[in-house]
């Protein structure tokens, strides 16, 4: 009984993973990371980093009006449709815009 338990974890950890790994890749006709990043230049996000593919939109971190700020932007249009200042010292999330 032990063994199957053991057995069942184990697949049930590789659904896990191979999930999670799949829901973050960008799809084809995703924005690339250079166009994503130009259209957040031109919506005011400077020296953008840590852009990545997660839950089917590109989420980071960039600077606008010289604040940190975390960001979700639309994976085909490049639009923001989220941002919340971080705290510059700590990077830790504040406030709401």
């Amino acid at each position: 009984m032990k063994k199957l338990t053991i057995i069942g974890a184990s697949f049930a950890a590789v659904l896990l993973w191979s999930g999670a790994t799949l829901a973050d890749q960008a799809d084809s006709d995703w924005l690339s990371v250079a166009a994503v990043t130009q259209k957040l230049g031109v919506q005011g996000f400077k020296h953008v980093k840590a852009l990545q593919a997660v839950h089917g939109h590109w989420e980071g971190e960039a600077f606008q009006n010289g604040q940190l700020v975390k960001f979700h932007a639309d994976a085909k249009t490049g639009l923001v449709t989220f941002e919340k200042a971080k705290d510059n010292a700590k990077g830790n999330a504040k406030g709401n815009n």
